[in-house]
């Protein structure tokens, strides 16, 4: 009873008699417990029992609630990103696609909906269904319509896609009027029922000489998917060159200063400490570099003066050498607007025929609030190039123009911007250059 009168009420009903008597036990130390016993527990074993299920109802409701919460500002984040998960469409359709509204969707598709087919069913979710439903209704309420449904329930018993197996047997089950148990009246032939060959006059089969025809040119399904990076306009290759000594450590050179340069928010905090750039230098352990060598050559191109402006807040200072229309900069030099920046920046978007993805190595938002009012696109290149030589930096800012120009287009859509609102830049790291890029 220690444990009851310091309320610590879960070591109350697992050890002890009480603990005995919750697990249905009659007897303690081999010793029967009386009526009595029983009786005197039983009023702090409901009172236990009690508090424990309390807490555990506020630990749920708290749980809720911070889910709730989190699921509030999480589609917030995909309504202002225009982001939305592939599974986001599915439950959105099943909540507003009901019989009620299929004259108007039957309206807005411009055409009559008379015959419905679905295959692989048994990988049909319940909310998949939820959205699907109401067209099957509805086609087969009326004459000379037809619902034809295939999908094996054996494979449904997987539970691929989200797939329900008894989901398959309601649907048949629903849809009498179909043809349930078409497997068992169709019956395939056998090599008994196959026809004869023709034979020849020697009583031997024919050989029969069959042409395959060409093959046709290769499809893709879907829509092509398309990255910047194969926008650039690059040189001829040779594999001599790939294959020189040193190639292996000129790209992994390359992606280390990228992989260093995405921990950097503002160097006006600071420079990455040195811990930290040795942690991220251990995933390119394989690949020969003098992690030294390299720390001290990144410390030496972060003190290039265009370098630090670039990735610092007083490098947005003066906003028309950015490229920004009068408008935007009236707009971006408000009071209340802030700097939000975003590194490595996955992306996809859709343009015309194409799915175009990528990642944009640095990007400043000019928020005001959650509405973005300009951006300023920062694309990082590693490429060994002459500080003295204005025409090959100029040859190297043509050769990304068209990466670049698909970078700006798919931040347009993503945030809503106009054209004369994002500036876009290129960062030749070695060499401590900035060049502004005109959009194609």
């Amino acid at each position: 009873m220690v444990a009851a009168s310091c309320e610590d009420w879960p070591t109350f009903v697992s050890k002890g008699l009480a603990g005995r008597i919750v697990a249905g036990e009659d007897t303690y130390y081999r010793k029967s417990l009386g009526s009595a016993v029983l009786d005197a527990y039983q009023p702090f074993i409901h009172h236990a029992r009690a508090v424990l299920l309390e807490q555990i109802v506020e630990q749920n409701e708290a749980t809720r609630r911070v889910l709730d919460r989190f699921g509030q500002a999480y589609q917030r984040l995909k309504l202002r990103h225009r982001a939305p998960r592939f599974e986001d469409i599915t439950h959105v359709l099943a909540r507003r696609l009901t019989s009620a509204v299929f004259d108007h969707i039957r309206y807005r598709l411009d055409t009559p909906i008379a015959h419905l087919l679905l295959d692989e069913f048994q990988d049909t979710s319940l909310t998949q269904w939820s959205a699907i439903r109401p067209f099957a209704e509805r086609v087969t309420a009326q004459v000379g319509h037809s619902f034809f449904c295939v999908g094996d329930v054996k494979q449904a018993i997987y539970g691929w896609r989200g797939g329900v197996a008894e989901l398959v047997d309601t649907v048949v089950g629903q849809y009498e009027h179909g043809m349930p148990d078409w497997q068992q009246k169709h019956t395939w032939p056998t090599h008994t029922d196959l026809p004869e060959m023709p034979a020849n006059g020697s009583g031997e089969p024919e050989v029969l000489a069959i042409q395959l025809r060409a093959p046709l040119a290769r499809r893709t399904r879907g829509l092509e998917r398309v990255s910047p990076s194969q926008a650039v306009e690059r040189p001829g290759v040779r594999l001599a060159d790939r294959m020189r000594p040193g190639a292996s450590q000129t790209m992994a050179r390359g992606a280390l200063l990228h992989a260093w340069l995405e921990h950097i928010e503002w160097l006006d905090d600071g420079e990455p400490e040195e811990g930290m750039l040795r942690r991220v230098a251990h995933n390119f352990a394989t690949v020969e570099l003098g992690i030294e060598a390299e720390i001290q050559a990144f410390r030496s191109m972060l003190a290039f003066p265009q370098t630090r402006t670039v990735l610092s807040c007083r490098g947005y200072g003066d906003l028309v050498q950015l490229g920004f229309s009068d408008t935007g900069c009236a707009d971006v030099q408000h009071q209340n607007v802030a700097l939000r920046v975003l590194r490595e920046r996955p992306f996809v978007v859709r343009e015309n025929d194409a799915v175009v993805y990528g990642i944009i190595d640095r990007l400043v938002l000019f928020c005001r609030g959650d509405k973005v009012l300009a951006a300023d696109l920062l694309d990082v290149k590693s490429d060994a190039l002459s500080v003295r030589d204005a025409a090959e930096i100029d040859e190297a800012v043509v050769r990304y123009q068209p990466q670049l120009t698909m970078y700006h287009r798919a931040i347009t859509q993503q945030f809503a911007l106009d054209v004369d609102r994002i500036a876009t830049r290129l960062l030749f790291v070695q060499i401590g250059e900035v060049r502004r890029v005109e959009v194609l």
